[in-house]
């Protein structure tokens, strides 16, 4: 019975997160190499300058076509997720900024072993192949 009642609300915010990424327009993407080291953790706004400013190798790309952006979801798998409360500290080397319609912003933020929301409410592990298909990313 306790698992009916955490099933019900866990696939609700499943179906959600897949409504919504049918309704993304435009993408921006912003990657710091995996393998760079920081002294401090990088947050998802330190990522975002240092590829605007090209720094240490990063690079920020903006994709409209319908057709990469469902690629970029697919990599993603945003139904993947699931509820864990993480680290905020953890650093940031990909921020993925998802845009509707209407200019709502969604975004999704990696580290070298897990992808999760800004928030750290959802979180997924990452592989290898995650992490290259964002060292090759071409828009």
């Amino acid at each position: 019975m306790r698992f009916r009642s955490l099933l019900v609300p866990l696939l609700f915010l499943s179906a959600s997160i897949t409504a919504d990424a049918s309704e993304f327009v435009r993408a921006s993407i912003y990657f710091v190499p995996w393998r760079v080291e920081s002294y401090v953790a990088m947050r998802p706004e330190d990522v975002r300058n240092a590829a605007q400013h090209r720094e240490i190798g990063s690079r920020v790309f903006r994709v409209t076509s319908a057709v990469r952006i469902a690629e970029v979801l697919g990599v993603l798998d945003l139904g993947a997720l699931h509820p864990e409360r993480a680290d905020y500290r953890e650093d940031t080397r990909l921020v993925v900024d998802f845009f509707d319609r209407s200019g709502k912003e969604t975004s999704y933020r990696a580290n070298p072993g897990f992808l999760a929301n800004l928030r750290n409410t959802m979180r997924r592990p990452i592989d290898a192949g995650f992490r290259k298909y964002f060292e090759t990313f071409t828009p």
